[in-house]
C-alpha cells in the first residue's frame, strides 16, 4: 500500500531526526546520573545551570523537584513541582513517581490533593496492543492499586451485538499496571471501549476506538507508522500528534523508546517509562492506534550493549525484562520465563 508506506517512511524520518536534534539541545541525563547516584546536591547544581538555559522546559523543573525532595527540602521541591506542572508535566506522571522519587512529598497537602484527584483516572494509558481478528489488549497504569475493567461495544451495532468485557487488577507488584484482554469480537469491525477503575466510569479526553483485523487469509489495506530513537524532549512531543494526524492503523516502536541507559536501576527505568507514557500527544495516539514494541540498547542496557547469551548474566537482565513487560501490551515477550526476550511474531 504505497500511500501507507510513504507515510511510514515520513514518520520514521521524523522520529529519527528529532531524536538526533534533541540530543544536542537537551541532555536530561546530565542531572539524572547524579539523582541516580544519590548525590542530590550535585544534581541541584547541574539543574540550576540547565534552568538558566531552558527556564521554560518542564523536565528540568521536574527533576529539580525530585532532587530537592530526596534531599529533604520539601518546600523547594514543591515549588519546583508546581512550576513543572504549570509548564506541562501531567498529574498522572506525578502520581506514578509518588511511589518512589516523589514519595517524600506524598503527604504534603498540595500533593495529597493532586494524588486524590488521580484516584479514578489512568496515570498513563490507555494503550492498545495485540489486536487480532477476535481480540484486543488494553494497557493502563493506575495511581494506586485498583480493580480495572474495560467494556468494548461495536461502533455501528447490529442486532445480536453484545458488549464484551474484561477485568484485571493493578498492584504494586505490577507497578500499578494492568493489561485487559477482550475476546469474542468480530473480524474487521470498528469498536469503542470504555474503562472503569474500582467501579467508577473513567472520563477520558482522548479517542478510544480501534478496528479488529480481517479474518486470516482476507486481503486488507492498512497504514503503519514506525520508528526508533524516540528520545524524550518536551518541545518535540508534538511529533506524536503529527503521527496521529495520518491515522495509522498501527505503530511499531522499534527500540530506543525511552533511553533509560540504566540497567541496574529499576527505579530509573520506570521514571523513563512514566515520562514517555504521560504526555497527552503520546496518549492521544496510543489510545486509538495499536502499538507493538521491541527494545534496543538504550532501553535494555547502555549504549551499544548486547547483553550476551546468558539469560541471568549479568544479573540485571531479567529485572530489565520484567519492567519492559509491565509497560507494553505486546503479543509475547520472547519465549516466556524460560527464554525471556522482547521478540514475538
Amino acid at each position: 500500500h504505497a500511500h501507507g508506506l510513504r507515510n511510514a517512511i515520513v514518520m520514521a524520518t521524523i522520529l529519527f531526526s528529532l531524536a538526533g536534534e534533541s540530543a544536542a539541545q537537551h541532555d536530561y541525563k546530565v542531572s539524572r546520573k547524579w539523582i541516580r547516584s544519590g548525590d542530590y546536591g550535585r544534581a541541584v547544581e547541574v539543574l540550576a545551570e540547565q534552568l538558566k538555559k531552558y527556564p521554560e522546559d518542564c523536565e528540568w523543573h521536574y527533576q529539580l523537584a525530585i532532587a530537592e525532595a530526596q534531599r529533604g527540602n520539601s518546600g523547594e521541591a514543591e515549588a519546583a513541582l508546581k512550576e513543572a506542572l504549570r509548564l506541562g508535566v501531567t498529574p498522572g506522571r506525578v502520581a506514578a513517581d509518588a511511589h518512589h522519587w516523589l514519595a517524600p512529598l506524598a503527604d504534603r497537602p498540595f500533593v495529597r490533593e493532586l494524588l486524590d484527584g488521580q484516584r479514578y483516572l489512568p496515570a498513563q494509558g490507555p494503550m492498545l496492543g495485540s489486536v487480532t481478528d477476535r481480540s484486543v489488549k488494553v494497557w493502563l497504569r493506575t495511581a494506586v492499586p485498583a480493580e480495572v475493567a474495560v467494556e468494548v461495544t461495536a461502533a455501528e451495532p447490529v442486532p445480536g451485538d453484545q458488549p464484551r468485557k474484561a477485568t484485571a487488577s493493578s498492584t504494586a507488584a505490577s507497578d500499578y499496571t494492568a493489561v485487559l484482554e477482550v475476546k469474542g469480537l468480530e473480524p474487521n469491525r470498528r469498536y469503542q471501549y470504555a474503562l472503569t477503575i474500582d467501579g467508577r466510569p473513567v472520563e477520558l479526553a482522548q479517542e478510544t476506538s480501534f478496528r479488529t483485523l480481517p479474518q486470516p487469509g482476507e486481503a486488507v489495506k492498512f497504514s503503519l507508522a514506525f520508528g526508533g530513537g524516540a528520545g524524550y524532549v518536551t518541545e518535540y512531543e508534538r511529533m506524536w500528534d503529527t503521527i496521529r494526524s495520518t491515522k495509522p492503523d498501527l505503530l511499531l516502536m522499534l527500540g530506543d523508546n525511552i533511553y533509560s541507559d540504566d540497567p541496574e536501576s529499576g527505579a530509573m527505568q520506570r521514571f523513563c517509562y512514566y515520562r514517555r507514557q504521560s504526555p497527552p500527544p503520546f496518549r492521544n495516539l496510543v489510545s486509538r492506534t495499536v502499538v507493538y514494541s521491541i527494545w534496543d540498547d538504550h532501553d535494555f542496557g547502555t549504549n551499544d550493549c548486547s547483553g550476551g547469551p546468558e539469560i541471568d548474566k549479568p544479573a540485571w537482565k531479567r529485572p530489565v525484562w520484567e519492567v519492559y513487560r509491565q509497560n507494553w501490551a505486546n503479543p509475547g515477550y520472547g519465549f516466556g520465563e524460560e527464554r525471556p526476550g522482547c521478540w514475538y511474531d
